[in-house]
């Protein structure tokens, strides 16, 4: 079986690797044997193996910074380095991935960035073909073309000996590094997707039976309303045929109430006239008796005009008299029909009160059925009428009940 290979790795400017030089170590077949002194940097090699292999930073490397070569021992403000690793994959296709990565030293601290990370592969007509890639897109990339999963790489391969006694830890640790290395994760994921769906449907279980037992009351609550619907519409029914005839009797009242207006202010305009008539009266038997006063006692006319005079005035006086007794007559039959008019507006002002009285009961149920009617609308979120300030009218009543039916057909 075919087995991806490493064949040369170029390290410049990492730890004790120079950063003015390009140090290329080649790798043999089937084994190759790494020696040298204390920090000569055989674990270096290892750790740019990883890194160009899955972009991890060594432990304990302070972020990285002390992965680079330090500046105060090259004497610059800026170091640069650069990892360069040449494999080849399953297939036999030579790959080289380039990691390029700069170390600058401010005032106090020392800042680390990543610069231009390239894969090199070779195309079917053997052409190089050089692709520049983020970091992240890198670190996945590169197990995919070896063939072999990360945390293997990580744990196995390229694992640093300060992590070496990892299969030393405790059990959640340990098994989540097994679970990655034999990729076991996604199949514990599933069987926790599995519990969770489990739970979150017992859950809707719950719920639907508890949507049940509320809808069991609310079918119950609503066939009693249905009942009270029907009842209430039977007294709507009942109250708005008696409200036509209490408006219908109101109207002919209030007929009745106009004409004996009228009358009234016919009688008080004829008690005027006869007021007036009186003072009249009253004004001619002044100017009488002040003429009577100032007659002499010896007449100068004859006796034939005497006679002519006293019977002008007698004809006169004659003449007043049937006025006044004619006016008196007007008078008592104008008091009598006033009294007349005034015991029938005092009926028909009791009339009204009775009939204002049974107006209000019925206004006090229309408002009580509309109070009921909007409560129940309310409830069960049924379309409000347009135009809806007040008192229900008739239409926006029977549309109301019209969806109530609709409701509770439901």
């Amino acid at each position: 079986t075919n087995m991806t290979t490493i064949d040369k790795l170029l390290i410049q400017g990492i730890r004790s690797f120079s950063p003015g030089n390009r140090h290329i170590i080649e790798f043999y077949k089937p084994l190759t044997i790494i020696v040298g002194q204390n920090g000569a940097g055989k674990t270096t090699i290892i750790e740019c193996l990883k890194y160009a292999c899955t972009g991890d930073m060594p432990p304990n490397c302070k972020s990285g910074q002390a992965f680079i070569h330090d500046t105060k021992v090259a004497g610059e403000r800026e170091v640069k380095a650069q990892i360069k690793l040449r494999f080849k994959n399953v297939t036999g296709r030579p790959i080289v991935v380039t990691r390029s990565l700069s170390l600058t030293q401010k005032a106090a601290t020392q800042t680390l960035k990543s610069l231009e990370s390239a894969l090199q592969t070779y195309n079917n007509a053997g052409e190089k073909v050089s692709q520049s890639m983020r970091c992240a897109d890198l670190d996945k990339e590169i197990p995919e073309l070896m063939g072999v999963s990360k945390p293997i790489l990580e744990y196995v391969i390229f694992c640093h000996q300060e992590e070496s006694n990892w299969p030393l830890t405790e059990g959640a640790k340990l098994k989540q590094k097994f679970d990655d290395i034999f990729a076991a994760t996604r199949y514990t994921r599933a069987l926790e997707a599995i519990r969770k769906s489990k739970k979150e449907k017992v859950a809707q279980v719950k719920e639907l039976k508890l949507r049940l037992d509320v809808l069991a009351a609310s079918k119950e609550q609503a066939t009693k309303l249905q009942t009270n619907i029907s009842k209430l519409q039977a007294e709507h029914q009942e109250h708005s045929s008696e409200l036509v005839a209490l408006n219908e009797q109101l109207a002919s009242t209030e007929a009745r109430m106009q004409d004996l207006t009228r009358k009234r202010d016919q009688a008080h305009a004829a008690h005027a006239q006869l007021m007036q008539l009186q003072g009249k009266r009253d004004q001619s038997v002044a100017a009488n008796k002040q003429i009577y006063d100032m007659l002499p006692h010896v007449f100068t006319e004859d006796d034939d005009e005497l006679q002519e005079i006293e019977r002008k005035f007698s004809g006169e006086l004659q003449r007043l008299v049937e006025e006044e007794a004619a006016t008196a007559s007007r008078i008592q039959h104008l008091v009598d029909e006033r009294k007349k008019i005034e015991a029938h507006c005092n009926e028909i002002a009791a009339e009204c009160g009775a009939l204002q009285a049974k107006l209000e009961q019925v206004q006090e149920l229309s408002r009580e059925r509309d109070t009921q009617l909007m409560a129940f609308a309310k409830r069960y979120e049924l379309d409000m009428p347009k135009g809806v300030t007040g008192a229900l009218t008739p239409a926006q009543s029977s549309a109301l009940q019209a969806q109530a039916q609709a409701k509770l057909t439901q």
